[in-house]
């Protein structure tokens, strides 16, 4: 199955994604975007795995080339952010660029 969670900023999505995941069975693959910039966004980051560890999600870092994870075939993923994922692609001179 695959669901899509669309909204506007700071609107839930993420908090209703993960609800929808905690119904599933172990093993939970986050799959986190956010680039570190700073220590704010470091701070962040760290927070948000600690959040993640508490509800059983494994937390897999990739702010460039999803396609290079290899995940288990059993298991949930939850994608956070496709939109934030979208722009590190784009504009970071490591990106997919225009590809």
């Amino acid at each position: 199955m695959l669901t899509l969670v669309l909204g506007g900023a700071a609107s839930g999505k993420s908090g209703y994604a993960e609800s929808l995941v905690m119904k599933t069975a172990l093993p939970r693959y986050y799959i986190a975007t956010m680039q570190v910039w700073d220590a704010e966004c470091a701070a962040r980051v760290e927070k948000h795995r600690k959040m993640r560890a508490a509800k059983q999600f494994e937390t897999v870092e990739c702010p460039l080339h999803l396609e290079n994870i290899r995940l288990p075939a059993r298991g949930t993923v939850l994608l956070e952010d496709l939109g934030n994922l979208t722009a590190n692609e784009l504009y970071d001179p490591a990106g997919a660029g225009e590809n």
